[in-house]
């Protein structure tokens, strides 16, 4: 019986709160493109094989991952190259 009129008071408490729509999104991908652009020509830079390797550990945290024996192949087979890392904005999911 308490747990009944805990949930009806959880149902009427909610039921009064005022609706909020979401913000709508920039879809605008010219808009975006751009953000993004100027995002990666501001953080670019050259990596480290160190660094590559934090990164592989960000990018596929399971070691069962279906690209992940390729993307270390491709390191292995390149590693006297240059590596670079950049990140970008403006993210439409």
């Amino acid at each position: 019986m308490m747990a009944q009129c805990r949930l009806l008071a959880m149902l009427i408490a909610t039921s009064n709160q005022t609706y909020h729509p979401m913000e709508p999104e920039n879809l605008d991908i010219e808009s975006i493109m751009e953000d993004r652009c100027h995002a990666v020509e501001a953080s670019i830079h050259e990596i480290c094989l160190p660094e590559l390797k934090e990164l592989e550990e960000t990018v596929f945290p399971d070691v069962t991952h279906p690209w992940i024996e390729q993307f270390r192949r491709f390191v292995e087979e390149n590693h006297g190259c240059a590596f670079y890392h950049a990140t970008s904005t403006g993210c439409v999911a």
